[in-house]
């Protein structure tokens, strides 16, 4: 168990599965998980950081993020990869960030998170319903809590990168205040942005982390 405050969260973080993998060594390693909130970086940042490889984390983001000060200019010149949803031209562009990384020769933890967008029941409605209508076009069984993953970008890491990655870690992370039980209906991940309050919450994380 970690314990973590972040500006207005405070957060118990519990890792379970095949954490030790994480724990005992460095590895290249492709890292993909859901996405629900600004809090789930921190922890992606969190587990790189106790196997000493936040410097070799590279994201896969949407292109929208390119334009946030400082910060979206960091990311590129950091050897980020960013995409456009539904954008033909995706799978070149993360095509030609593998080779990079394959050049460079570094370290890396590549992260992506194949939902392409975040899983937000009250913001985010139209994503859910997306994916629960492919589900049902493809004979698949909807997913009540993930969305449907978009799987481009994670073949092509693979592929790129099948000679240098050690590993891919499957991350799920999960908060224990995003279903309310008297309703039945599933809440908001917690932020980092948009409150006031100080907001006390537990992150559960199974881990399964598949060699290559």
């Amino acid at each position: 168990m970690f314990f973590l405050i972040l500006l207005n969260v405070v957060l118990n973080i519990y890792v379970h599965g095949d954490y030790e993998k994480i724990f005992k060594k460095k590895e290249n390693v492709l890292y993909i998980s859901n996405h629900q909130s600004s809090v789930d970086w921190i922890i992606t940042n969190m587990l790189a950081v106790h196997q000493g490889s936040l410097g070799h984390i590279r994201y896969v983001l949407k292109s929208d993020l390119k334009w946030i000060p400082f910060y979206g200019f960091y990311f590129q010149q950091h050897g980020c990869i960013y995409v456009r949803r539904n954008d033909k031209g995706d799978i070149d562009r993360v095509e030609k960030g593998m080779r990079q990384i394959e050049y460079n020769g570094l370290p890396v933890w590549l992260v992506i998170f194949p939902e392409g967008t975040r899983f937000n029941p009250i913001n985010n409605q139209d994503a859910i319903q997306r994916s629960r209508l492919f589900a049902q076009e493809k004979g698949l069984v909807p997913f009540d809590y993930v969305l449907y993953p978009r799987t481009g970008a994670t073949v092509a890491a693979i592929k790129a990168l099948k000679h240098k990655l050690d590993a891919v870690y499957d991350i799920t992370i999960m908060y224990n205040q995003t279903y309310d039980h008297q309703q039945q209906i599933r809440l908001t991940a917690p932020s980092m942005a948009g409150k006031l309050t100080i907001i006390y919450t537990d992150a559960s994380i199974p881990i399964l982390g598949l060699e290559l």
